[in-house]
């Protein structure tokens, strides 16, 4: 028998104040603008071009969100003048991120890459860009334009002789889109799992950018429908990516790099599906997340927002984690 267990609103409250002084403390903007104040000092005094990628791209990660493309475009610049194509990639999908609600900056985004010699990372990233700017447009379709181009890419999914990887997933993702908002049928979960099918063939790239879209739109697709196998696989395939991307980034000197809101969201989602998950890994999650907190003030400040929520965790808590009460789901 499982059981839902909610955290104790005094004690966790209680925690959570010790978080929001530790946070504080660690990340405080005075902080985040003297380590800013710094780069940029230091970026001043750069004499060679990678001293100068290297600064950019610290800056960018410090910096808020509302700056990041000031000192994006300072990059892309480089970029363009040295024909640094991976990182004139990279800041595309930078700026799409930056741009989601943009559907004119996201165009010139997606014409950026496709104009920029081709290569499997190019690919990805063009295709990337505009799978978000069709996901921000869908949103204001009414129903009955949408049903109409769901059969149109039916229709075309099925006759589709393109042997193209990204074509075929391109058209397989935007059925799989338009669907998502009509129904969670049988007929989404056919597409979706062979679109996964072709995002595991896809070649690898050096951005990443449809795996990590496909993993997360999956992970919130099997949590809805109760799928808690295929949700906990979805995120653990994000936690991987996200894990080579830390790598990736640290080996490349880009200590401020933080992926902790993106961990904590995705350790959350597999907390939703603890009927599956053994209970060291319900605990290692539990413990990550409070790591996360203590160290990260927005993973803080949604935990004090969200305190009341209620945690999944197995019965046999009950016998060694006193700050829990027992309420039968």
């Amino acid at each position: 028998m499982h059981y839902t267990l909610r955290i104790i609103s005094g004690l966790i409250s209680t925690l959570l104040c010790s978080l929001a002084i530790q946070g504080t403390q660690a990340f405080a903007s005075p902080i985040k603008y003297s380590i800013k104040d710094s780069l940029e000092i230091e970026l001043s005094r750069a004499t060679t071009v990678d001293d100068s990628i290297k600064l950019l791209y610290n800056l960018y990660d410090v910096s808020p969100r509302a700056q990041k493309y000031e000192f994006s475009q300072q990059l892309s610049d480089i970029a363009k003048r040295t024909k640094n194509e991976a990182i004139q990639l990279d800041i595309l999908r930078n700026n799409a991120n930056l741009f989601l609600t943009s559907d004119s900056m996201l165009r010139i985004f997606e014409k950026e890459a496709r104009e920029l010699p081709e290569s499997e990372d190019q690919k990805e990233t063009a295709l990337f860009i505009k799978l978000l700017g069709l996901s921000y447009r869908i949103k204001s379709v009414d129903a009955a334009k949408r049903r109409e181009i769901v059969q149109n890419l039916i229709n075309d999914y099925r006759t589709n002789t393109d042997h193209d990887i990204y074509s075929r997933i391109e058209k397989l993702y935007s059925l799989c889109l338009c669907l998502s908002y009509m129904t969670e049928g049988d007929m989404y979960v056919k597409y979706l799992n062979e679109l996964e099918t072709l995002i595991q063939e896809m070649p690898h790239s050096e951005g990443g950018s449809l795996r990590n879209m496909f993993f997360n739109r999956q992970a919130i697709l099997a949590t809805m429908k109760n799928d808690r196998k295929k949700a906990i696989e979805a995120n653990k395939a994000i936690l991987d990516i996200i894990d080579r991307l830390k790598t990736k980034y640290r080996s490349a000197g880009r200590i401020y790099k933080n992926y902790d809101t993106s961990e904590y969201v995705c350790r959350l989602r597999l907390l939703n599906n603890f009927e599956d998950m053994p209970q060291n890994e319900i605990e290692e999650n539990y413990s990550r997340i409070l790591e996360l907190a203590h160290r990260n003030p927005d993973v803080m400040q949604d935990l004090f927002t969200h305190r009341e929520a209620v945690l999944p965790v197995s019965v046999s808590e009950l016998h060694d984690r006193r700050r829990y009460v027992c309420q039968v789901s």
